[in-house]
């Protein structure tokens, strides 16, 4: 899509993310959910240590959208949206449980590479959003104001 988008004559903006938060479709867990649900049912989760990302809350992202929109103007661009903070998914989740005072006896350091029938992904998987940023005077959000988000909108 993103070939064809930057290939063509049409404006339009192309847009890069790592969001984090609930899905709409509940037979669908998102990341969030399943952390949550996995400690409700107290099931012992490992997150990765050693897979490094830069989290936005789908709220935060739709407020960068809604100003995008209203900005009204498409040159065909691409654009990372992401958290301003690197941090690793054992960390998040760390986050996540000391901001709802979840037990944290259920999540423990996990590092992909063990893994053995893994999906072939990178260990980063971070955004660099400074180009966005810089582009339209935008603070994004660094890993606490996600983590914020997420308990708000919980």
């Amino acid at each position: 899509g993103e070939y064809f988008l930057l290939n063509s004559n049409r404006e339009s903006i192309i847009i890069r993310s790592t969001i984090v938060g609930f899905n709409k479709y509940s037979e669908n867990k998102s990341f969030v959910k399943w952390i949550l649900s996995s400690v409700k049912e107290k099931k012992m989760i490992s997150l990765f240590d050693d897979v490094q990302f830069t989290p936005i809350s789908v709220w935060d992202f739709i407020f960068e959208l809604d100003f995008l929109i209203d900005q009204n103007n498409y040159e065909t661009k691409v654009f990372h949206i992401a958290g301003s903070e690197v941090c690793s998914k054992y960390e998040f989740g760390m986050e996540l449980f000391k901001k709802l005072s979840l037990n944290t006896r259920y999540l423990k350091k996990g590092y992909i590479k063990t893994y053995k029938h893994r999906a072939n992904r990178s260990n980063d998987q971070t955004l660099n959003s400074s180009f966005y940023q810089e582009k339209y005077n935008r603070k994004l959000p660094k890993l606490l104001d996600t983590i914020d988000s997420i308990k708000k909108n919980l």
